[in-house]
This record gives C-alpha cells, sequence and structure tokens, in this order.
C-alpha cells in the first residue's frame, strides 16, 4: 500500500471514529500538534488531542442518538486527504433533523493527521437550526 492508500484509510477510520463516537479510537489518529479549524460563528480552531477530544465530547452531548454520517468520498494525493461527508442529526431539544454536507481538508504525516479544515455553508446550518446550537468554548467554559 502506498503511503496515499495508508493515509485515505487513515482518515476514513478516522470518520468512521467520529460516526461511532469512539473518542478513544479518535484521539489515536491524531499527532499531538494537530490543529482543526471549524467554520461560522460557534465554530473556531482547536489545537492537540485534548482540545479536538473536548470538542467532539460537547458536540456529542447535543447530538440525539441515531444521528448518521454517510461518507460521499475520500480521495487524497500524497500527505492531503479530501472527504466529502453528510451528516443528519437532531440535536438536543429540536424536533426537526438537520442535514449538513461537510468538506474536509486532512494534512497527514508519518500516518498520523495534523491538521483539519471543515467547510460547509454555515447559512444553511442556522437556516435549519434556526439559533446557534452547538456552544462556543466561550460559552462553555
Amino acid at each position: 500500500m502506498t503511503e496515499s492508500d495508508w493515509n485515505k484509510e487513515i482518515v476514513r477510520e478516522y470518520l468512521r471514529c467520529i460516526r461511532d463516537r469512539d473518542l478513544d479510537r479518535l484521539l489515536n489518529y491524531l499527532d499531538l500538534a494537530v490543529s482543526r479549524d471549524v467554520p461560522g460563528k460557534t465554530g473556531g480552531s482547536y489545537t492537540g488531542p485534548a482540545d479536538i477530544g473536548a470538542y467532539y465530547k460537547r458536540t456529542w452531548e447535543l447530538v440525539k442518538p441515531g444521528a448518521r454520517m454517510e461518507v460521499r468520498t475520500v480521495v487524497g494525493e500524497g500527505n492531503s486527504v479530501f472527504a466529502d461527508t453528510v451528516h443528519h442529526a437532531t440535536f438536543a431539544g429540536r424536533v426537526d433533523p438537520l442535514e449538513l454536507r461537510v468538506f474536509w481538508l486532512f494534512g497527514l504525516q508519518g500516518r498520523k493527521i495534523t491538521g483539519i479544515t471543515l467547510s460547509f455553508d454555515t447559512e444553511d446550518v442556522a437556516r435549519q437550526a434556526g439559533e446557534e446550537i452547538i456552544p462556543s468554548d466561550e460559552a462553555v467554559a
């Protein structure tokens, strides 16, 4: 298997960890200096496995059981991997599910994820949610 193939498989496994809400397994794929950027007013920049893990814990606490993630595409070249996913989730206190298409760009080095950048339509999320649904770090602290 080429390094590019390994990197695509690592990203697929990372996405499976999100789907399965398996934080311990997810953290194993992250480099100690990993950074993650999430767009929108409730997004932000997260650095290191602990910071990223805390983000997922907060998010998963807000998402009702039964959420689904469909991985549409995973392509890569060298140390960069792109993924296209669609998320279906209902947040606590809400009745209507949200559908969110997310584009991911992963950077990898030494079979560890060193960077994650997300892109999605923040206006569409706000329209579907009708309110802020994922707390910012300031709201949680």
